[in-house]
């Protein structure tokens, strides 16, 4: 409720807040200056205090907005300074000299009809005085107009980069999704030519893929359970690609129905894996991948041989390069990602708190796939 009626612009709220400003002003003004004539009596006092007050109400209500709804948004917010500068020192002028004027034509009348005289006061006497009261609320009400500014625009800001987030972890998606079907469709395309007998299963792999990035990846969060599912289902279509001349081993604990990581965050790795070591080895190829879950910290490492040429470019391509942007925006400060290359092993190995963005989890009702 506080914040619609700080922040709302439907005229009732609008006209609340600034009609709870001034009465709260002329309080303000009336307690304070009511101590100078208590020696008059207390309910005398505070009588004077409270018409004077509402006589130089209508110069501090001019100013003010002159202040919050003229200069700050029309010169000073699109940094206009020197136009800003003059136009307040104008009305600051003006208000004092209003003030002034006031003071020495009806003040000092109510005064004299009360039986309570006070001289008149000279021009740039008053206007000093009068320049009490109107900086006092201008600022006030200024210092408010900037804060909300301020509040606004940090939330337009948030707003604005949660989208720019969501854009381009789509962008990111998008562009490993057609990377990663591009070299599982090779695979189906060499068997098919070949006549093997495994492009059935070859089929219905990929449609298990094919299904996950649908319906399960269209979040920021899926059961790393399903996850690990995805993996072997892709190391398995490799197997069937490379045939006996390939060994991998797939080492997966501590993985729990309950924990959720961010879609196809793990599998660029896998495939690097594939693309710069089994692909590229002449002989017998081999890969490491083991995954490890202890308390919220997942462990992930790949570890393939490189043919010693191939070693500097072991790191290039769409996916790794997706997948380290990605972890920027959705794990920021909560991993830690090396590469390294020892005597022809490229090896990488990531580590992230699982817990790091409580996120649901992407199409609850649907079947979760569980580690084989």
């Amino acid at each position: 409720m506080l914040e619609t009626l700080i922040f709302s612009r439907q005229r009732r709220f609008v006209l609340a807040r600034h009609l709870l400003f001034w009465v709260s002003w002329v309080g303000f003004f009336t307690y304070i200056y009511a101590q100078k004539f208590v020696s008059y009596g207390v309910d005398e006092a505070y009588v004077i205090s409270l018409m004077e007050a509402l006589i130089y109400l209508p110069v501090h209500i001019g100013f003010s907005y002159a202040l919050i709804y003229g200069i700050i948004p029309r010169y000073l917010l699109r940094a206009r300074y020197v136009e800003a500068l003059l136009t307040t020192l104008v009305a600051v002028l003006l208000a004092a000299l209003i003030s002034h004027f006031l003071t020495n034509w009806l003040v000092y009348a109510m005064r004299v009809y009360i039986d309570m005289p006070i001289p008149k006061v000279p021009l740039v006497t008053g206007m000093m005085s009068g320049l009490r009261g109107s900086n006092t609320v201008a600022g006030f009400a200024g210092t408010i107009k900037l804060l909300k500014y301020w509040y606004q625009k940090k939330q337009e800001n948030e707003t604005l980069q949660r989208e720019k987030l969501a854009a381009e972890l789509h962008l990111l998606k998008a562009q490993l999704h057609p990377h990663f079907l591009f070299n599982t469709l090779n695979n189906l395309y060499g068997h098919i030519v070949s006549g093997s007998e495994h492009s059935g299963g070859i089929v219905l792999k990929i449609s298990d893929l094919l299904r996950y990035m649908l319906y399960e990846c269209g979040g920021e969060r899926v059961t790393l359970a399903a996850e690990v599912h995805m993996l072997r289902t892709y190391v398995e279509l490799e197997k069937l690609r490379y045939g006996p001349r390939l060994d991998v081993s797939l080492s997966v604990t501590g993985v729990e129905s309950t924990q959720v990581i961010a879609p196809l965050i793990l599998l660029p790795f896998v495939e690097n894996a594939f693309k710069h070591g089994a692909s590229q080895s002449l002989d017998q190829a081999w890969i490491s991948i083991s995954l490890e879950v202890a308390g919220p910290e997942l462990r992930f490492k790949v570890i393939n041989p490189i043919p010693a040429p191939a070693a500097s470019t072991s790191e290039s391509g769409i996916g790794l390069a997706n997948v380290q942007k990605r972890l920027q925006m959705l794990y920021p400060g909560q991993y830690t990602l090396k590469t390294s290359h020892e005597e022809e092993l490229f090896i990488a190995s990531l580590k992230i708190r699982l817990d790091a963005v409580e996120v649901p989890v992407t199409n609850p009702a649907l079947p979760t796939y569980a580690p084989a």
